[in-house]
């Protein structure tokens, strides 16, 4: 039910917002009338965007561990995220599940951008542990897809040792409000599709600085930025147009900026990159 009403509210703002902009056409050499319109076109269309990618709510389904060469798939964990979203900022807990019953609930946080939603997964709030295993943590971006009116979040992502920060080997992630489970084959497919990507970032985890490096086979519109778990922008690493070619940037957060974990987006013409990367913990150079 909850469900249906959701839908019906952004069918209903939907129409709204399109009777509006037929409204202002015919009301365009109204130089006061311009101003009211523009300005309610605005705001609704800042509450439709915001209304059709809430995450507000408990979202089920598996997380799937590669292997270390991330050709395939090793182990399936139950898992649940139980969100909060506040505008574009959202927060909640992690619950991981593994075959034999070791489980751990962890704090969740990230920001929606579009249909993209940027989350990490920061600290272990209760755990269960195998002799000798550490949970890792998950960063990075989860798609927000549709298919048959069923939201879901999917996407491969990186992991981290909730210790120290190293990488473990990644996986993919599927959940969705409506329990839907995603066969072997399309799990290959999102690793593969994954993998294919031409861009590497090293050091991850890094302590000083990590450089980010990508091919491209034509001359092409590049932006890179770096944003932090808010959204924020921290730097504009590029943003013009580069022949094809080999290129490498360098990242180096500023000394005074608190975070540990950063978002690097690569723009290569119509193609959107991200990778998530964090500074290493309880390492200091000597």
């Amino acid at each position: 039910m909850e469900y249906f009403d959701n839908i019906l509210f952004f069918n209903i703002l939907s129409t709204c917002y399109c009777h509006l902009f037929d409204l202002s056409l015919r009301l365009l050499k109204n130089k006061h009338m311009k101003k009211i319109i523009s300005s309610l076109i605005i705001i609704l269309f800042v509450a439709f965007n915001s209304f059709a990618n809430n995450l507000t709510g408990e979202w089920q389904g598996t997380r799937f561990q590669y292997n270390e060469t991330k050709s395939k798939y090793i182990a399936e964990f139950e898992y649940k995220y139980n969100l909060t979203q506040e505008g574009n900022q959202v927060k909640g807990t992690a619950y991981i599940q593994s075959q034999n019953g070791k489980f751990a609930e962890i704090a969740v946080r990230g920001f929606v951008e579009g249909d993209k939603f940027y989350f990490e997964e920061y600290e272990v709030i209760n755990a269960t542990r195998d002799e000798g295993y550490l949970w890792c943590l998950k960063k990075g971006v989860l798609n927000i897809t549709e298919e048959k009116g069923k939201i879901n979040l999917v996407g491969a992502t990186p992991s981290f040792v909730e210790y120290y920060g190293f990488e473990c080997t990644g996986g993919v992630t599927q959940l969705s409000k409506d329990k839907i489970s995603i066969s072997e084959k399309e799990v290959k497919e999102i690793a593969d599709k994954e993998n294919a990507l031409d861009v590497t970032v090293y050091p991850n985890p890094f302590v000083q600085s990590t450089q980010v490096a990508f091919h491209i086979d034509t001359k092409q519109l590049v932006t890179i930025d770096v944003v932090n778990i808010q959204g924020r922008v921290l730097q504009m690493l590029e943003n013009q147009t580069l022949d094809a070619g080999n290129y490498t940037y360098t990242f180096t957060p500023n000394e005074n900026e608190s975070s540990q974990y950063f978002y690097i987006r690569l723009k290569l013409g119509d193609k959107t990159i991200t990778r998530a990367i964090q500074k290493a913990q309880g390492v200091e150079l000597r």
